[in-house]
């Protein structure tokens, strides 16, 4: 499959097809921002860790959508007392997220919504922007998989994003291969915080 086919797959229904297409726009777009040094409209923020990066950003009450166990453990030690996480995945509920429907209902007027990459592959990140834009909600987009350069994020009305960009390409290769995830690669990768001027 050529490249412009690949591009087509980012606006594909089909998830491995959207996966695909995504991966390519990830890669495309860490080319643009670390070798290309497309970095206009946005400031770059380096860290140890995306949670680091983020954690001055957020303001209560907090709706996380993405069971980012990590992420909300440290906000709920941040002493944030209203913090809500929305989890499409039955399995990864965890006994402390909602199944992502509930969103229609848990939309508080102002406040900070972590949204989890994994909306731009399955579809649902268009809906989730309209929800927090019409209630004034400050959107983080955190994940591997939103790799995607900011500033198109931005457009949509996006208000940061903290990735994760692989130094060692290898070492996380080999760790997705023997079924590690974020957290087990993480350290092999530099982590970034793109704010919206």
């Amino acid at each position: 499959m050529h490249v412009e086919g690949l591009i087509e797959n980012v606006s594909s229904i089909d998830p491995v097809l959207k996966s695909l297409g995504t991966a390519l726009l990830n890669a495309l777009s860490n080319y643009l921002l670390w070798d290309a040094k497309y970095k206009v409209g946005f400031t770059l923020h380096t860290g140890t860790e995306i949670i680091d990066l983020l954690t001055s950003l957020v303001k209560e009450p907090v709706l996380v959508v993405g069971n980012m166990a990590p992420l909300v453990r440290r906000l709920k030690e941040m002493n944030i007392s209203e913090v809500k996480v929305l989890e499409r995945n039955p399995l990864a509920l965890g006994g402390v997220s909602l199944p992502d429907p509930a969103i229609y209902r848990l939309v508080p007027k102002k406040g900070t919504l972590i949204v989890t990459g994994a909306t731009l592959v399955n579809d649902t990140i268009d809906m989730v922007l309209v929800m927090a834009i019409e209630n004034g909600y400050k959107v983080i987009l955190v994940d591997p998989t939103a790799g995607v350069h900011p500033k198109p994020l931005f457009e949509k009305g996006i208000y940061a994003v903290a990735l994760m960009h692989p130094i060692n390409v290898e070492e996380v290769i080999k760790i997705i291969k023997l079924g590690g995830g974020r957290w087990s690669f993480s350290r092999y990768c530099r982590h970034y915080l793109a704010l919206k001027e």
